[in-house]
């Protein structure tokens, strides 16, 4: 066995001599005292049978180079797709000489299939032509050309819109997704891991990658020295497409108290449950949400995890922490896309600017959320089904601030029962604030609730109400959940005010927190 490696940047794509076609690439990122690696593995053989050796080692290194330019997860994805077409033109050639380049031959029976090959894999084909006309790879008289595409009926921005319409949540459907995880964490069919993960979801609506790269450290409690009273900051990369997390600092995301409790839980939960794994001086490394699989030894099963601090991959992610979620949940399917298409819409809604959106977000271009301004201002949301309005409508509320011109008639106070402290935290759409005001405001469509405003009141309210239809037993259970279903579009809201007025602050301030 020979071993060949190649580095490129900080990547090291490594191979047996012996089988050329099939290697890994790897990268170490992170400061000195935290260090991650990356491992990514390929292989071309399966497509020996149609192509030549030399072909597919010149696709190899083509692939490998592309690292100068694009992360492992996205030449994973590349390859994936190129994987794909190829085999599809390979079953259209039987019995013929296998492919030694691209030629017009090969593109005669690419176009014959096109209908039956993925939009994307087509335009990515085509790119991929496109910068590397020089390469062995494709034929010297070819152009762009010639390489067949197709566009969708809708184009690609009207795609993208139904794709978030379809995948958005209404905010009824949001509560329903957190009470059913509730009920399910009560009775113990999931327990404190899913149960925090689904509430910080809900709470920052980041991409995968980030939840991946959260640790125990970069949960920050600071106490009160005289009130005794918790604030929670969560320090999280935000990741971005096409853009290594070692390029990117961590930022802060202020957590209201439920979700900072639950993650304290689920802090100390790992610690018990995998902080022997490692030296005292590392517990802060150790992963927020870890994967689960372990061995008989109580160690855990996937190398990356070993040698990771217990670091989850985008896979076992799903499978260890969405997918028990979404068990709960016979008729309703949502992901981590879905969830930042909801907060998308919600801040579109709310009338903040594709610029603002993709600061909350952390995209790399203004490209999809454009399409939430599209949705929220240019009469999209009327072309939606007469079954999906109603729900599209209640996704959220305008924002107002607690020191703007309100007419007294219509302003929503809440009173913090203990002191007596009266706190503005909200206008009402109609004539006058109604009897049922403030905690069944949260839920309603004229509801204006004050970004600035502390919506605690309410919640602790909320909480005490549950606790004590609660300890009635059976007769009070119905106005138990009633009090719980309050209590979580207050959080919704709660969230999503936090997400505005950072907002506010980078818009203020031209930058965000960061470490």
């Amino acid at each position: 066995m020979s071993v060949v490696q190649q580095v490129i940047g900080s990547t090291v794509a490594e191979w047996d001599d012996a089988v050329p076609l099939e290697w890994k690439m790897s990268e170490t990122t992170g400061p000195k005292n935290d260090q991650r690696t990356q491992t990514v593995s390929f292989d071309l053989s399966k497509l020996c049978a149609g192509y030549e050796d030399a072909f597919l080692l010149t696709l190899k290194d083509m692939m490998i180079a592309r690292r100068n330019r694009i992360t492992l997860t996205s030449i994973k994805t590349e390859i994936g797709q190129i994987l794909n077409l190829l085999r599809k033109v390979q079953t259209q050639r039987a019995d013929v000489p296998r492919v030694t380049h691209i030629d017009h031959a090969f593109l005669l029976n690419l176009r014959t299939i096109h209908q039956d090959v993925s939009i994307n894999y087509l335009w990515g084909f085509r790119q991929l032509y496109s910068e590397n006309r020089g390469s062995p790879l494709f034929a010297p008289n070819l152009v762009p050309e010639d390489f067949p595409i197709r566009t969708p009926i809708k184009g690609f921005s009207g795609n993208k819109i139904d794709s978030i319409l379809t995948k958005s949540l209404s905010r009824a459907v949001q509560v329903d997704i957190l009470r059913r995880a509730e009920d399910a964490y009560e009775s113990g069919d999931i327990d404190i891991g899913h149960f925090a993960f689904l509430h910080l979801a809900f709470h920052v609506y980041c991409r995968p990658s980030s939840y991946l790269c959260l640790t125990l450290a970069d949960l920050q409690i600071d106490v009160d020295p005289e009130t005794q009273v918790k604030t929670y900051v969560l320090w999280v990369v935000p990741k971005k497409t096409g853009v290594s997390a070692k390029n990117l600092k961590k930022i802060t995301y202020q957590l209201d108290s439920i979700v900072g409790e639950l993650l304290e839980a689920q802090r100390i939960q790992i610690i018990k449950t995998w902080g022997h794994l490692v030296a005292n001086d590392d517990i802060g490394k150790l992963a927020l949400f870890p994967a689960r699989r372990v061995d008989s030894d109580g160690r855990w099963v996937e190398s990356h995890a070993q040698a990771n601090f217990g670091e989850a991959t985008i896979f076992t992610l799903y499978h260890d922490y969405l997918y028990p979620i979404r068990k709960l949940h016979k008729s309703i399917s949502f992901d981590f896309n879905g969830l930042r298409h909801t907060v998308g819409t919600q801040l579109a809604v709310a009338g903040c600017s594709a610029a603002t959106i993709a600061a909350v977000l952390k995209h790399a271009t203004l490209d999809t959320c454009l399409r939430y301004v599209d949705i929220a201002f240019q009469g999209l949301i009327d072309a939606l089904s007469e079954a999906i309005e109603p729900a599209f409508d209640t996704h959220f509320p305008a924002f107002r601030s607690k020191n703007d011109p309100m007419a007294p008639e219509k302003a929503i106070s809440s009173i913090e029962l203990a002191t007596g402290r009266r706190e503005l935290t909200g206008e009402c759409g109609k004539t006058n604030a109604c009897e049922y005001a403030p905690l069944a405001c949260y839920s309603c469509p004229r509801f204006t609730p004050c970004f600035d405003a502390d919506h605690s009141i309410n919640l602790r309210f909320a909480e005490s109400e549950i606790s004590k239809y609660e300890g009635g037993g059976l007769p009070f259970r119905e106005l138990a959940n009633q009090f719980k279903a309050v209590k979580h579009y207050i959080m919704l809201v709660v969230a999503a005010a936090n997400l505005y007025q950072i907002t506010l602050a980078q818009r203020e301030t031209g930058h965000e927190p960061t470490r």
